[in-house]
């Protein structure tokens, strides 16, 4: 359903969709590289709205979190791809993971 919801949405429906992408990418990030394993288009679609749409602070007093977002995403992911064999997946995982990492945590005044 994330996937069906990404590859349809309009307006700011990509930002209610953070915390869906937040939860999944902390606890379970096998179903979103397998959700963007084979569609590299969609993928990138998602990967240039990234970091603004997990690691930007809209309202104020979120910084600290989005901080710690981050590093258990980049935990979750590297655990991820020490176990993952299958050669397409490690790829887009590893994608994933370089925007992660290069994401700045940022708060809009």
């Amino acid at each position: 359903m994330l996937r069906e919801a990404w590859s349809n949405r309009d307006g700011a429906i990509w930002l209610e969709l953070s915390e869906f992408f937040e939860v999944a990418l902390i606890h379970q990030p096998e179903l979103i590289v397998k959700m963007f394993s084979g569609d590299e288009e969609l993928l990138d679609s998602w990967l240039k709205s990234v970091g603004g749409q997990l690691f930007t602070d809209f309202l104020g007093g979120d910084l600290e979190r989005l901080l710690q977002v981050q590093k258990d995403i980049t935990s979750a992911l590297e655990i991820y791809l020490i176990a993952e064999k299958e050669p397409q997946r490690k790829h887009v995982a590893n994608r994933i993971l370089t925007i992660i990492k290069e994401s700045k945590v940022r708060e809009i005044d």
